[in-house]
């Protein structure tokens, strides 16, 4: 069915052009359908385009190539033991939540996620995407993620030629305002200028999350006043949804994130460094906080830091235990994992030989690093209590060279809160009843818990493609 009223009728309408919109897209060309995305800014790709890239999946010819066996039950197992590995470990967990995490997971939507993961990166090969790996991460018993090649800007390039090649009418700098309904249905959208697109199949919500939407994060999360990573996630799909009556679930996991560099380069393991003994400190050399705390909150005490931003400053013996798998810095653009070597060849590491020449290198202030470091070590050797309260030391920060990563700065991330849908997308309303011709994928949608690197590019374009399917098959029984 189509909106009487629209000026221009197509078979499927995907919302948003990121990497699910993308998927959805293509797939429903694919299959014959016609596709109008529409896109809010003036590029393709949206927030999956500043990613790392990996993608965790089972049964692909990259594992068994390297002659991995898996099972989609062991993966399914295996992404349970991150959810219990999360709520056993919060000190490691940038996850900001406000209800207990088992009781929000989706079994059913992590075994269609995992079920068909394999097909789906099979289908992005085919489409010219190149991946390396599989890689290794605990828990996974296997390796399982891989990682675009040369960088994640690969998805936007190849997948906005392909959807463009296949006949897909791509029109960016257009913003959605609103759903059309006819008869109980969504009929089609309305843009923010007042033209009025109907669907024949369905419309497809792939805006992304809602991480630059202060009202909806200041509503539903704990932490609003951590700056969003980027200008996607604007949350337009979710109040879309829920104005023709979408549930919105999970909407307080919101992902707090340090990043470094620019653009928001990698992500630190700033509690994996401070447990090895590294300090944080601010700008000037101050350290400002017990770096034991948990998660969130290091998180917030960065807020309050001048600047927002923060170091991480540590000694050889530090360094060197981020030499080598499985003890990494970060994931990295185009590869697996870096390690202090490989932040030495970046400008957002600097080392020297002693504090105060250490300071010089970072732009802080001599004196003062000198003097949080001599205090540190003081508590460290049990001379002094500790002003921040910190309860245990690795060892005094004394050895042969010193090094300073940053400036690291806290952003919201990721919101993993959306439309609830079932096992084919469909968006669903309070009743748990689909809603005819509406469909939600990836970030816009309330999807499995995705811990663990590598799982929300498996939803996103997994979800994607099964909302694009969907849409498109509809068209039959429309």
């Amino acid at each position: 069915m189509t909106h009487p009223d629209a000026a221009e009728t197509t078979d499927v309408i995907v919302v948003g052009g990121g990497g699910a919109g993308l998927a959805a897209a293509l797939s429903a060309r694919e299959l014959g359908a016609d596709v109008l995305l529409l896109e809010r800014t003036g590029d393709l790709g949206g927030a999956t385009a500043m990613s790392i890239g990996s993608y965790s999946a089972t049964g692909t010819e990259l594992q068994a190539d390297a002659g991995i066996r898996d099972s989609v039950d062991a993966h399914v197992e295996d992404i349970g033991k991150f959810v219990r590995q999360a709520i056993e470990s919060p000190r490691h967990l940038n996850l900001d939540r406000q209800g207990a995490l088992l009781e929000k997971d989706d079994l059913a939507l992590r075994r269609a996620m995992v079920e068909r993961g394999a097909e789906t990166f099979e289908w992005l090969r085919q489409r010219g995407l190149r991946f390396d790996g599989p890689y290794p991460e605990p828990p996974h018993r296997v390796p399982r993620m891989h990682n675009v090649q040369p960088d994640t800007e690969a998805y936007a390039e190849v997948l906005g030629e392909a959807v463009r090649e296949a006949g897909v009418d791509v029109r960016t700098d257009t913003t959605v305002s609103g759903l059309l309904t006819d008869g109980g249905e969504v009929a089609g959208v309305r843009t923010e200028d007042g033209t009025e697109f109907g669907s024949l199949g369905g419309v497809v919500l792939t805006t992304g999350g809602f991480v630059a939407d202060r009202e909806l994060r200041r509503t539903f999360t704990t932490d609003h006043h951590a700056p969003q990573v980027s200008e996607h996630g604007s949350g337009a799909g979710h109040r879309m949804a829920r104005n023709v009556g979408a549930k919105l679930r999970n909407m307080d996991l919101q992902w707090l994130s340090f990043r470094v560099g620019e653009p928001l380069w990698t992500e630190p393991s700033v509690p994996a460094l401070t447990d090895a003994g590294a300090i944080l400190t601010d700008g000037n050399g101050h350290r400002y906080v017990n770096e034991l705390s948990d998660y969130d909150q290091l998180f917030s005490s960065t807020h309050m830091v001048i600047d927002g931003a923060c170091y991480l400053v540590f000694d050889a013996d530090v360094a060197d235990s981020f030499s080598s798998w499985p003890d990494y810095v970060s994931t990295f653009p185009g590869s697996a994992y870096a390690y202090v070597d490989d932040y030495a060849e970046t400008e957002y590491l600097v080392s020297a030989a002693d504090p105060a020449a250490l300071a010089d290198a970072a732009g802080m202030v001599p004196e003062t690093l000198v003097a949080t470091i001599d205090r540190y070590n003081d508590a460290a050797t049990g001379e002094r209590v500790d002003r921040y309260g910190r309860p245990e030391f690795s060892a005094p920060l004394d050895s042969s060279s010193y090094y300073a990563l940053g400036p690291i700065r806290p952003y919201s991330l990721i919101t993993d809160g959306g439309v609830a849908v079932n096992t084919r997308s469909e968006a669903l309303d309070a009743e748990g009843s689909s809603i005819d011709g509406l469909y939600a994928a990836g970030d816009t949608a309330a999807g499995p818990l995705r811990l663990g690197h590598g799982h929300h590019h498996l939803w996103l374009f997994t979800s994607g493609r099964t909302a694009g399917r969907e849409a498109a098959e509809r068209l039959d029984g429309a």
